[in-house]
């Protein structure tokens, strides 16, 4: 409990968070046409969607329509390009897409670069990089010393040219003073590469190399570097903050004491005591177990809109806001969305703590237009927790093979599924797998570490581990079927002669997975391709299998098939397949990559995962 009250309050300020309320607060950078922009030339256009080549150096296609901005520079056309809009604080996110080779960048308030490279397949990243920080630059010095204080990423979270990734980029503004001096750095509060941590409270001295304004400032655009290859980026959104810190402000305070089961009436209950407090903050209390806190204060809002609140409380707690109540009474912590006017506004947020097991602990954190997430509370209300070393599993010389629960995230649901029976291999090259012998599936893939077993292995543990990396899910679903016609939808379960019987290992140390089904047995390898961040999967059948077996490669809202053995599957990873002809079908609003396994006496299916 307490390590899950303290993710509420672990610095907060700056963070991205993606709740329903808060999205709705984001503005969208219209790419119906350029009119948002500004310093345009011909490399700049709108499409309707965009595509990359995995072989081909610097090679971008579009399609028209709308909705894409697209970098395509020639020797005559190569402008660096300019919002309209101008910002302070920001949190920032969009998606782009790299072409093979191709470099460009991101300038915070056209001054504070961050790095746009293909990446993809580095293991030593630097500041120039993706997600890096580019270098700061300084002519007067000598060669081979004028560039300084660039900020490599913690990891290459990129993913190959010609698939869509995702940055999510929380920045600070320098501060001044009236006399315009600065007295606080521009801050890169956080930075997020297709789900990856790259950059946490990273101070930027100045402004980076190829800035477009030499001296700081409290607002500038955002730049986009044109002049050094094509780049294409979609759904560019941006939340606004004003420089100010909120405040609770009136306080005052009631303890009741006893053993209560619920909320009272209060003119029922008799006040312990009582008094008026600074900051909220539930220390004034002595006791640590049956008691109920009781403050009350005001909140001046700067904007009109839907602010969201969070109550943290070690135990139970409710909250009201004007006398309507906006978080139910609960556990923990929650958050309560409500419109608000500018201006002052009554809150009661009220603290009941039954037990004693736990210490006392009470925070109340607030964000709406134009306020970026910060605590109303005073910082040691609440309880520093006792952290855990994280207890992970490395990789090592071998392939590492871990079993144990996977959760994994089920796309459209509200909750993970658990993988129960999951075999989770490593590689010493970085890139680990887990597989479901449940499903005979390739559930998750991911680049980087291994496995974090803390939630395994710390205290009474629940028996679950996490992927460390770059992960991408790959579907929860068995990979094996049977149909009677391609019109026939997906089973689903595996069919009911499938038995799994365990795996094998080979001299390298590789699994071996086996099973059988109809009859038949199969052998299904996967291991890294060699020189490339890359997987292959090939399945041995002993015979062809009775009936019309196929094997179910990709489940998708679209899947392109870019040559007979290339496919892109939602521009998110590619399958090549090098054994067995891939067909694309239909069913409702989605598409699947199949493969029949026929036609041979001891057919073998296989193909390759690049991400």
């Amino acid at each position: 409990m307490r390590k899950f009250l303290n993710l509420l309050f672990l610095c907060a300020v700056g963070m991205h968070f993606t709740h329903a309320q808060e999205k709705s607060l984001y503005q969208e950078i219209s790419l119906t046409d350029l009119s948002a922009f500004t310093g345009l030339e011909a490399n700049w256009q709108i499409a309707g969607s965009v595509d990359a080549d995995l072989d081909t150096d610097y090679a971008l296609t579009t399609e028209p329509g709308t909705g894409v901005l697209v970098n395509l520079p020639t020797d005559k056309a190569k402008s660096n390009l300019f919002t309209q809009m101008e910002h302070g604080d920001i949190d920032l996110e969009l998606e782009f897409m790299m072409a093979r080779h191709s470099n460009s960048g991101i300038y915070l308030q056209g001054r504070y670069e961050i790095q746009l490279l293909d990446s993809w397949g580095k293991t030593q990243p630097y500041f120039g990089d993706l997600g890096g920080v580019y270098q700061r630059w300084d002519e007067s010095q000598p060669e081979g010393e004028k560039g300084f204080e660039g900020k490599a990423p913690r990891e290459n979270a990129a993913l190959a040219p010609g698939l869509w990734q995702k940055m999510v980029i929380s920045f600070q503004a320098p501060r001044f003073n009236s006399k315009g001096v600065k007295i606080q750095n521009a801050r890169i509060l956080r930075l997020e590469l297709n789900g990856r941590v790259l950059h946490e409270n990273l101070d930027m001295t100045g402004p980076t190399r190829g800035s477009s304004f030499p001296e700081e400032a409290s607002k500038g655009p955002l730049m986009i570097q044109g002049d050094h290859g094509p780049v294409a980026f979609r759904n560019i959104r941006y939340q606004s903050f004003d420089p100010l810190e909120l405040t609770a402000t009136s306080l005052s305070y009631e303890v009741y004491q006893g053993k209560f089961e619920e909320l009272p009436v209060w003119d029922q209950v008799e006040v312990a005591y009582e008094g008026k407090l600074d900051k909220l903050s539930q220390e004034v209390v002595r006791e640590n177990e049956k008691f109920i806190f009781r403050v009350k204060g005001e909140i001046d809002v700067p904007h009109s809109g839907p602010y969201t609140l969070y109550l943290g409380t070690s135990g139970h707690g409710t909250l009201l806001v004007d006398g309507k109540e906006i978080v139910p009474y609960g556990l923990w912590v929650r958050p309560g969305t409500i419109d608000l006017e500018k201006g002052t506004h009554n809150f009661e947020a009220i603290y009941h703590k039954r037990d004693a097991w736990y210490p006392n602990g009470l925070g109340l954190e607030i964000e709406g237009p134009f306020v970026r997430r910060q605590p109303l509370h005073a910082l040691s209300s609440v309880p520093l927790d006792a952290p855990t070393n994280p207890i992970g599993i490395d990789l090592d010389r071998e392939p590492r093979i871990v079993r144990c629960f996977i959760d994994y995230p089920e796309a459209g649901a509200s909750r993970e599924m658990r993988i129960v029976h999951a075999i989770n291999v490593g590689f010493p090259s970085g890139i680990s797998y887990t597989y479901d012998p449940d499903r005979a599936n390739l559930a998750l893939v991911w680049r980087g570490a291994f496995l974090d077993a803390t939630p395994m292995w710390d205290n009474r543990g629940d028996g679950s581990s996490r992927p460390v990396g770059l992960s991408l899910p790959l579907g929860a679903e068995h990979t094996l079927g049977k149909l009677s016609s391609m019109e026939e939808a997906w089973g689903e379960k595996i069919d009911d002669t499938y038995k799994f019987v365990g795996y094998s290992l080979n001299s390298a140390g590789i699994p071996n997975f086996e099973y059988e089904l109809a009859g038949v047995s199969i052998s299904d390898q996967i291991m890294p391709m060699e020189n490339s961040p890359a997987f292959s999967r090939t399945l041995s059948f002993s015979k062809n299998p009775a009936g019309t077996y196929y094997v179910r490669l990709a489940s998708a809202d679209k899947i392109k098939e870019i040559s007979p053995q290339r496919f892109l599957v939602d521009q998110t990873y590619y399958i090549e397949t090098s054994k067995g002809k891939a067909q694309i079908r239909t069913q409702g609003a989605r598409q699947e990559l199949l493969i029949p396994v026929e036609g041979l006496d001891k057919p073998v299916i296989s193909y390759s995962i690049i991400w």
